[in-house]
C-alpha cells in the first residue's frame, strides 16, 4: 500500500477539478463531512483520497484484499464517532457499479462482512 501525503491550501476544489466520477471516484459520506473535509473512493483504481483543511492523503492499494481491508478500517474509524454508518454515494456509471460488484461490495454493510 502506498500513501501520498500533500498539502493543498486552495481547498477541496483541487480534488473536484482533478478527480471526477467519470474517472471512477465516488464520495464516502460521513456525518463529519464539511466544506473543509471529505473522502473519496475509487473502486476501479483501488484508491482512496482524503482531504481535511488542506491536508491530503491518497492511498493506493496493491490488491483487492488490501483495498477491502482499508475500506473496512475507514468505516470502523467513523463508526467510533458517528451514530450512522458511512455511506458510498451511488453512481450511475456502469463501470463503477461493475467495479463494486467485482469487489463483492454493494453497500457499506457488505464491507463489515467481507473481512473478519
Amino acid at each position: 500500500m502506498e500513501k501520498i501525503r500533500e498539502f493543498f491550501p486552495a481547498g477541496m476544489s483541487y480534488f473536484h477539478n482533478t478527480h471526477r466520477q467519470s474517472d471512477g471516484w465516488v464520495v464516502l459520506r460521513t456525518e463529519q463531512d464539511s466544506g473543509c473535509s471529505g473522502n473519496w473512493i475509487n473502486p476501479i483504481k483501488l484508491e482512496f483520497f482524503s482531504y481535511t483543511e488542506g491536508d491530503t492523503v491518497q492511498t493506493k492499494c496493491a490488491s483487492i484484499e488490501e483495498f477491502k481491508t482499508e475500506l473496512k478500517r475507514i468505516v470502523q474509524f467513523y463508526l467510533k464517532f458517528e451514530e450512522k454508518m458511512p455511506r458510498i454515494d451511488s453512481s450511475k456509471s456502469e463501470k463503477i457499479v461493475k467495479a463494486w460488484e467485482l469487489l463483492g461490495i454493494c453497500t457499506i454493510a457488505d464491507v463489515m462482512d467481507i473481512i473478519d
